[in-house]
């Protein structure tokens, strides 16, 4: 039956800013980023998107996803090699291209390591690479895309922390490649929250508290205590990765 998931939520992001979304499971994250790529849509009379003051709702919607760079929770690779994958929708991309977005997600090691290189098939759905490499193919297909907005769904998630931060810094630290644009993210990753721009803490749907990461963590007990927990599973998740 339908229900309503986000309640009163109100956000703005300027450009050129990374904004992420915190909170546990269910909090209404990944919801809020389906209703900016529109795969579902604003209840009528409930609200609105605006991207430059002009409503998503009035842009072809074609033209909207062309325009945002997006990575999944479960990102999508289809058959076909891993160069094809990145450069996807650009046939005839070249290679040193390419391989330059493959940097900047770190994935260009990895991808060099595989029998044909950037030749290599992935198979369908990826199922020839690891979670987290296909988590790196998907970030470099998003920075090939050279988008103005970037939405990343916990693009880090199947990374340990050490892996993850790099990453980041590559993606979206102070000197990274997509500093300057605007990219909303969701994440509770701790070694990432410090270097974002601003903090939104969603809870049961609503905007419980925004602000800068340290901000938060001086003045919302709850937010300190997601921190916590999370802290807990980056190291379960790090040395799962080492045994």
């Amino acid at each position: 039956r339908d229900r309503q998931v986000l309640r009163s939520v109100s956000l703005s992001v300027r450009a050129g800013q990374t904004l992420a979304l915190v909170g546990h499971s269910g909090s209404g994250k990944s919801t809020l980023m389906a209703l900016l790529l529109r795969w579902y849509d604003v209840t009528p009379g409930h609200g609105d998107i605006a991207i430059d003051g002009k409503s998503i709702y009035d842009v072809d919607l074609h033209s909207l996803r062309a325009a945002i760079g997006h990575v999944s929770q479960e990102p999508l690779l289809l058959a076909g090699t891993v160069a094809e994958n990145i450069a996807a929708g650009c046939p005839g991309a070249g290679l040193e291209a390419i391989s330059a977005a493959a940097v900047t997600a770190n994935a260009d090691g990895f991808i060099r390591s595989l029998p044909a290189g950037y030749h290599t098939e992935v198979g369908e759905r990826g199922t020839a690479l690891s979670a987290g490499q296909k988590q790196r193919v998907a970030l470099a297909r998003a920075v090939y895309a050279d988008a103005d907005v970037y939405l990343l769904d916990d693009p880090l998630s199947a990374l340990d922390a050490h892996v993850g931060a790099e990453v980041f810094q590559r993606c979206l630290g102070r000197a990274g490649a997509l500093r300057n644009r605007t990219v909303v993210l969701v994440t509770n990753e701790l070694h990432v929250l410090p270097d974002v721009d601003a903090v939104v803490f969603l809870e049961a749907g609503r905007v419980k508290n925004t602000g800068p990461f340290a901000a938060l963590m001086r003045g919302d007990a709850d937010f300190c205590k997601l921190m916590e927990e999370n802290t807990g599973a980056e190291a379960a998740k790090s040395a799962d990765r080492s045994r």
